[in-house]
């Protein structure tokens, strides 16, 4: 309990008196009047002053320290504002007899002036002026701090402070007992909400947890690392597959793009995780799945009756295909064709005969690999090379390889042609 006395020292509060909305307009001989019914409470800190659901017995005004006004459910503390010297507060409680909705106790050792319920009633039939007076600055402060309140759920930059004082030191949020400041769901302690980590020395320090049955199933760190099952190591990180049922750990609702699913391979008879997408919505076929486990990669489409299937194996550093790659060739998919001529098979003639071809190995394969032949980019005639003129164009170099064949198999039918008049010439002497 408070220790409290009655007020002696006039001088000691009237500054402050004279600041309190509630005495405005008290002339200097009423004043005394409302002294003699003051009365002031000195508080350690941590002191309660009232809880939520008490009955509202006094109006507050602070005289020193600082009064902390918290909103307390199922062990949640919500820091919902800090009073200073001067503030009033419990007024509103009073005016409208209803139950205090939060709890006041002081943040420090403090004073505060107190005015009782029974001392207003007493002033209504001493000086009903004055009474009334009281009564109408508070009914002014009540309707100020109603349009503040709708301003603020009206402005879109205000801000909710949950655990302002940053007294948690748990980012868990247990069933039925929570231990620690967050947003709890419900009222049957099922254990599902948002909560932040904001002290001591355990993971997580001003992250976020999402927790359902009690549980973290995602986690925000303060760096904005993401982790689902898991504290992340990384930008995104996911748990062990093997810790979900079922194996599918990522999906998405049917919609124009389509669905994805990431999860372990298992799922879909292979080994390592798999991410499968399937067609838009409304059209038919397999979804197609790529697969990933140590250096393998793979695609494939599960349940296509074809089996169709390709490998990527990762060998010695190198890429290993197993299976057929090519490029789309309908005319549908193509602009600006044209057939060579004779001329443009002798032009791609040229190019292959112009190609310097080269024996190498690049630089992150070591000694005991394989040379490799091809050409150098910067030596090789630009019509094979890629935009950017870095890479090798395989496709062109298919068709200038075909249209120098076609030249080649030109020169060779006329020497043939030639090499047979020849012939017939010497057998007709």
């Amino acid at each position: 309990m408070p220790l409290t006395t009655p007020i002696t020292n006039v001088d000691s509060v009237s500054a402050i008196i004279a600041q309190v909305r509630l005495f405005g307009g008290v002339t200097d001989g009423q004043l005394p009047t409302i002294f003699k019914r003051l009365e002031l409470w000195i508080l350690k800190g941590g002191e309660i002053i009232f809880n939520k659901g008490d009955e509202p017995m006094h109006i507050y005004i602070v005289k020193s320290g600082k009064i902390d006004l918290q909103l307390a459910e199922n062990d949640v503390i919500i820091h919902k504002h800090e009073l200073q010297v001067g503030e009033c507060f419990g007024e509103a409680s009073l005016m409208c007899m209803h139950k205090h909705t939060a709890r006041a106790l002081a943040a420090v050792d403090s004073e505060i002036i107190v005015l009782s319920r029974r001392a207003l009633i007493d002033l209504r039939h001493e000086d009903v002026g004055l009474f009334a007076l009281l009564m109408m600055n508070l009914a002014r402060e009540l309707a100020r701090r109603l349009y503040i309140t709708d301003q603020m759920l009206l402005d879109a930059t205000s801000v909710l402070h949950i655990d302002a004082g940053n007294e948690n030191t748990t980012a868990l949020l247990n069933k039925g007992a929570s231990t620690s400041a967050g947003l709890a769901f419900g009222a049957g302690g099922t254990g599902e909400g948002i909560t932040s980590k904001r002290g001591g020395t355990a993971f997580n320090l001003f992250g976020l947890d999402f927790h359902t049955a009690g549980v973290a199933r995602m986690t925000i760190t303060n760096g904005g690392q993401v982790g689902l099952g898991t504290f992340p190591n990384g930008a995104f990180q996911i748990a062990d597959p093997s810790n979900f049922t079922p194996t599918a750990l990522l999906s998405a609702t049917a919609s124009v793009n389509g669905n994805v699913l990431l999860g372990h391979a298992k799922s879909v008879g292979l080994e390592g995780t798999a991410i499968c997408m399937s067609r838009a919505t409304g059209t038919t076929g397999a979804p197609a799945c790529m697969t990933v486990d140590g250096d393998h990669v793979g695609w494939f489409q599960v349940g296509a009756t074809s089996n169709l299937r390709m490998d990527l194996n990762l060998v010695n550093g190198n890429l290993a295909l197993s299976g057929i790659v090519g490029s789309l060739s309908l005319e549908a998919s193509k602009k600006d064709i044209t057939y060579l001529d004779a001329r443009g098979m002798e032009r791609a003639l040229d190019t292959i005969k112009e190609t310097p071809v080269a024996t190498y190995r690049y630089k992150t394969m070591g000694e005991e690999s394989k040379v490799i032949y091809g050409v150098i980019a910067e030596h090789a005639p630009k019509a094979l090379l890629m935009d950017g003129d870095q890479a090798f164009n395989l496709s062109t170099a298919v068709g200038v390889l075909m249209a120098a064949v076609k030249a080649q198999q030109a020169h060779i039918e006329r020497l043939e042609e030639r090499l047979s008049r020849q012939e017939s010439g010497r057998s007709g002497r």
